[in-house]
């Protein structure tokens, strides 16, 4: 439905009108609010759909951009049942004002849902009062400081809260953890809190914060710094925890309190066991295991998670890896962490000349190897770290054979070229975001990514983070895309060559669909940034910028 469909205003002349409405109904009712909207728009008599409470009871705008140039939210509002909106998504709609979302809050009387993250609506007073009501069970918030604001407590606004997900953007005063521990006291029904604290600043106790929250049976939270110890007392059990993030945390209530890794058959759990190597198991996993629906020895598991740090690294670490995604247990998998020290790589040396350097072909496969990509074909996400003891360069021609990657993400080491993405572009015609990041300076890869970066087929998203970028290049590269689908694109550097904006402006024209944009450059003169910002305002798109 994100595609444009021709506008026509006889109903019986369209493809819809011989379906019945309770039919398309439910058709509707599977889609997103805005491909509702687009469909309405395509086909006018539809309108009165509109007020039908199975579509309207539910608006979703998460993460959607195409509205904001031709319809305002409030008029997207106006169009269907207030009365009827019982949840309501605008997650990282953050270009539309604050009033303009509070009057539209005001409206919607039976609110059970709202999710207000990466908006500019938080938990001030004056936002509070705009969603206040008694029918209100779940809440998702983003607040940068909660202010004293005639010590109004925040939570009389929203007692019957069951659900609340909090994230933090920023700490100004210690008392920060006081206020929130008075919200929190004051929500009686509580049953579960996430919180997602990405500010730089002190950590948050969570012993504390949920000393008060006598019903909480979910407790999850991810910070860079966080304090928390056992919370067995509260009848909760930690399911899951990420060894990569470090503050990546699970608690729930009613688990056994045994953990299931030490119940498997495998010598690949094992050896996990005996290097006391964090869990790989993703959070749904870790539930399923948990609550003992599954068995560690027969589950399929979704997500695998394999990063470590240079003490883990090891011979026997690794052998137990490989056993691992080559078992049944790894069939179905749908994302995947790595390092780039799994497979190591072949001498280069000849038998007749140690010193001289043969030839490795990557695209030839060992049987075992063969084997691990024909396990790994569902594979959806990927994710490839450079290991800090112990490198390798195979690992990255594997990707060619997973032509289901829709998600990929790579840090390059120094010695790597590009020559691998070529086969990638070629091979996987499914991948839709693409993330890399050159750990150290490294021309070769820079000049292959901009060699063959035009050869994606369905590419929406790109990061690229290199020290030293030539726009003039990249640009070039990327309005060369044989079909044009840009959506999202990131890239930083320290330093830039063959600055201009010719490329850039034919990339632009190239790309309508491209909604957001962010150029990093931590040597920008004034001039570069000037000459940058009144390209992209002449064609109307923001750019955030950083010197």
């Amino acid at each position: 439905m994100e595609a444009k469909i021709s506008n026509t205003n006889d109903k019986n002349n369209s493809y819809f009108a011989v379906i019945p409405n309770e039919i398309l109904i439910k058709i509707l009712n599977l889609l997103s609010t805005y491909d509702v909207l687009q469909f309405c728009e395509a086909y006018p008599t539809y309108e009165y759909f509109f007020g039908e409470t199975a579509i309207t009871n539910t608006i979703n705008l998460s993460k959607k951009t195409g509205f904001k140039s031709v319809l305002s939210l409030s008029s997207i509002i106006k169009k269907f049942r207030i009365d009827c909106i019982t949840v309501f998504n605008i997650t990282y709609v953050y270009w539309v004002p604050a009033i303009e979302i509070r009057n539209c809050l005001k409206k919607m009387k039976n609110l059970e849902e709202l999710h207000l993250i990466g908006t500019k609506v938080g938990l001030a007073v004056a936002d509070c009062e705009s969603f206040r009501s008694l029918k209100l069970k779940k809440l998702a918030v983003s607040v940068e400081d909660i202010s004293n604001e005639t010590q109004n407590p925040r939570a009389q606004y929203f007692p019957n809260i069951r659900s609340l997900c909090v994230q933090i953007l920023s700490k100004k005063s210690y008392t920060f953890q006081f206020r929130l521990e008075c919200i929190f006291s004051g929500l009686k029904d509580l049953e579960e809190l996430w919180i997602y604290d990405i500010s730089d600043s002190f950590p948050l106790n969570y012993d504390h914060l949920t000393y008060s929250t006598s019903n909480l049976k979910i407790l999850a939270f991810k910070a860079k710094c966080a304090t928390c110890a056992t919370l067995r007392y509260r009848g909760l059990t930690k399911v899951f925890s990420n060894e990569r993030t470090g503050g990546d945390v699970y608690y729930e209530k009613n688990f056994k309190t045994t953990n299931p890794r030490f119940e498997a058959e495998s010598s690949a759990w094992k050896v996990l066991n005996e290097l006391h190597a964090a869990s790989p198991y993703g959070l749904n996993d870790a539930k399923k295991l948990y609550s003992q629906k599954k068995n560690i020895n027969d589950i399929e598991f979704e997500e695998l998670n394999f990063f470590h740090v240079r003490h883990s690294c090891c011979p026997r670490y690794l052998t137990a890896v490989q056993e691992m995604l080559l078992s049944e247990n790894s069939r179905n998998l749908k994302k995947l962490t790595l390092t780039n020290c799994l497979f190591a790589d072949e001498s280069q040396e000849t038998s007749d000349n140690p010193k001289k350097k043969k030839k490795y072909d990557y695209k030839e496969l060992l049987s075992d190897e063969n084997k691990l990509v024909n396990n790994l074909k569902a594979l959806k996400e990927l994710e490839i770290f450079v290991c800090p003891r112990h490198g390798g360069f195979k690992i990255y021609y594997f990707l060619q054979h997973l032509k289901n990657l829709t998600h990929l993400s790579l840090e390059i080491p120094g010695a790597l070229n590009g020559e691998f993405l070529k086969l990638v572009f070629e091979n996987c015609a499914l991948l839709e975001s693409l993330k890399i990041n050159v750990v150290v300076s490294n021309e070769s890869f820079n000049h292959d990514f901009c060699r063959y970066i035009s050869s994606a087929k369905n590419l929406k998203t790109l990061r690229y983070e290199h020290y030293r970028i030539s726009l003039e290049t990249i640009f070039f590269s990327l309005s060369s895309l044989s079909i044009p689908k840009m959506e999202r694109l990131f890239l930083k550097c320290t330093s830039v060559d063959n600055f201009g904006v010719m490329n850039l402006n034919k990339f632009l024209k190239k790309n309508d669909t491209l909604n957001f944009i962010m150029i990093i450059i931590s040597s920008a003169t004034a001039d570069m940034r000037k000459t940058l910002t009144d390209e992209l305002k002449s064609l109307k798109i923001l750019l955030k910028r950083y010197s």
